[in-house]
Parts: C-alpha cells; structure tokens; sequence
C-alpha cells in the first residue's frame, strides 16, 4: 500500500532528535493531519484501548476487532493469557490466520 510505505519512510527520516521531543508517532500524526478520520471515532467498539477496555479482563469486549496497546504496557507484558495466546511476533502462519480472520470479519461487516 503506497500510503503505508509514504508513513514508513516519514517515520523513518525524522531520525532519534524528533522523537526525543515527541511523545508518540501517532500523535505526531493527528497535530499534523487535524482533518484525519480516526478509525476508533468511525468505528466505536471495533477498535478500543488496552488500558481503557481490557485491562484485566478475562476477553476483550464483545464486538472489539482490534486492541490498541499505546503505551504501557505492550502485548508482550500484559498479563492476561488471551493477549499470550493472540500475540505473535514474526510467525509467517500467524499472520495468514490474522490475514484470514481480517478477511472474515471485513466480510461479516459488510453483511450486516
């Protein structure tokens, strides 16, 4: 996708000075693109906070595709067994079945 590879290379150029001063890469983001649609603001409930929504809890909330993990802590540290068993770093068959689960629900969402 050209827009995602246009981001990397920005994220990419600014180099270690710029983000000293900024706190995060998506925030960076909205001050320069204020006009932005945000997914979580067009799809409430599909995409929601770790730390507001999850945090220990047995499951995320029912309807909630994707779990944002902004600062701290990180899927690798969170404590609650269903981010262990869903989070995968590298794993060329874990992303063809997340590829897979993508496609489903865009699917299921387009039905409903």
């Amino acid at each position: 996708d050209t827009a995602a590879a246009a981001l990397r290379a920005l994220h990419s150029s600014l180099g270690e000075p710029v983000f000293r001063c900024l706190m995060r890469w998506d925030h960076w983001l909205e001050m320069v693109v204020p006009t932005a649609h945000l997914v979580q603001d067009a799809f409430p409930g599909l995409v929601v906070d770790y730390r507001q929504a999850c945090a220990g809890r047995a499951r995320p909330p029912a309807g909630a595709a994707v779990v944002c993990f902004p600062r701290s802590p990180k899927p690798h540290e969170a404590p609650e067994q269903w981010v262990a068993r869903h989070w995968t770093e590298g794993d060329e068959d874990a992303e063809t079945a997340l590829e897979e689960r993508t496609c489903q629900r865009s699917f299921s969402l387009g039905d409903a």
